[in-house]
């Protein structure tokens, strides 16, 4: 893919920094795939697609019994180095990214990053707990790093990663949800089929729906009892963390956790109207004095945590673009630049590293007020582009496991019906 794109641009060399942008691959390009593929289960069809963005040999695969994404993607996970990688799929089609089985350790390095900045009283990350108030396994980018600490900086011990649901966010669902939200746009619901796979797996769906409630209440059970007064560690989307806080206070729990734990939320609010008191809600329950954001995307294998003024700075080993929106062309590296966000990770090593976001933003290349000098995107001045040039839609979207939940709901009222 990267030979054809230098091809279709004139680039046979790169000379500085800047000419580096015409090679930026659009964040679409990752579900530039037929949707039919997934449809009629051809993901021998789609394994090819996905060669084009790897250097890891994808030939001379069993595709047996190979029905769903799921199936697809665990079988990668078995047979290859590949470890796909994929969007929330609000846009009617899930994107996929294959990140090799370095990347995914390069990912714990840039959670070290994460952690070790949150503050120098903080104990070393591999006696830090994690709490995921999310689905355990899968193929989202906190899913793989989590699960792989797991297994290399926690020794196998796998109390050290508390999630709130012990299961797998099904890439399936995740399909059907962004079907069914396009389809409601259009007034074509009741078009929408199921695959027979997915309908053998529905009773499994619609157990974990109607378990949701108490593994909730559980969870927060559980966290309380055996972390209480702990440091912790926690990611998680800002309106789940602020319900899950909710939940706690209302069953008189407060101040659960060390107020040395390292906190970090993202995603926005996804729709939703903050409540006035939210942040007050959150370090209430958690017991910390404050919590931090980050700004990433799971094309680039680590995140950006906000400093103390609220800026994301970039680190060195990822070199930003700001591209004019209308022509590509790169702005100057200097001063403050508004435009169309680009990155080149020079960690990675099994596919190509320069990304195209859809995001609007401005970079600053002075030095921050924090005493940090790489370039940083300034606080509150992240948007979207239009859905002309791509949608919402992340590969990391940070709403995935509502937009799971709802596909769950859809598959509820399937078996009522």
């Amino acid at each position: 893919m990267l030979g054809k794109l230098a091809d279709e641009q004139g680039v046979t060399e790169i000379l500085d920094v800047n000419d580096a942008a015409k090679l930026l691959f659009q964040h679409s390009i990752y579900k530039s795939y037929p949707v039919s593929f997934v449809e009629k289960s051809q993901f021998d069809r789609l394994t090819k697609w996905l060669s084009g963005f790897t250097t890891a040999d994808l030939s001379g695969l069993n595709f047996d019994g190979v029905e769903t994404i799921d199936d697809w993607i665990m079988m990668l996970d078995a047979e290859t180095s590949v470890r796909v990688l994929h969007s929330g799929g609000t846009s009617g089609k899930l994107s996929f990214l294959p990140r090799g089985t370095a990347e995914t350790d390069l990912m714990i390095q840039g959670w070290r990053l994460l952690h070790e900045g949150a503050g120098p009283d903080l104990p070393p990350m591999d006696e830090v707990p994690v709490i995921f108030p999310a689905y355990r396994t899968g193929a989202f980018a906190q899913q793989r790093m989590f699960n792989r600490m797991v297994e290399t900086v926690f020794g196998g011990d796998q109390s050290m990663l508390v999630a709130l649901n012990e299961g797998r966010m099904s890439a399936d669902a995740l399909s059907l949800g962004g079907r069914l939200q396009l389809a409601a746009q259009k007034g074509e619901l009741g078009e929408v089929r199921l695959s027979p796979a997915l309908i053998a797996r529905r009773d499994e769906y619609v157990r974990s729906m109607t378990e949701a409630p108490t593994r909730m209440s559980d969870f927060i059970d559980a966290v309380a009892k055996s972390l209480a007064g702990r440091p912790v560690a926690m990611l998680a989307w800002v309106g789940q963390l602020y319900d899950l806080a909710q939940a706690g206070l209302d069953r008189g729990l407060s101040n659960i956790f060390a107020s040395n734990s390292n906190i970090m939320f993202g995603g926005g609010w996804k729709g939703r109207t903050p409540p006035e008191n939210w942040e007050a809600v959150i370090t209430g329950f958690l017991g910390v004095d404050k919590i931090r954001d980050g700004y990433g995307m799971t094309e680039c294998i680590a995140s950006a945590r906000s400093c103390e003024h609220g800026h994301y700075h970039i680190y060195p080993f990822q070199i930003p673009f700001v591209l004019d929106p209308l022509t590509g062309e790169p702005y100057p590296r200097e001063g403050e630049q508004t435009g169309r966000f680009g990155v080149f990770d020079l960690g990675a090593t099994t596919y190509w590293g320069g990304f195209l976001t859809g995001d609007k933003v401005t970079v600053s290349y002075e030095p921050c007020p924090c005493g940090r000098t790489t370039p940083m995107v300034l606080a509150n001045s992240i948007s979207r582009y239009s859905e002309a040039e791509g949608g919402d839609d992340k590969i990391n979207c940070a709403g995935a496991p509502e937009a799971h939940d709802n596909a769950l709901a859809f598959l509820m009222a399937s078996v009522e019906n």
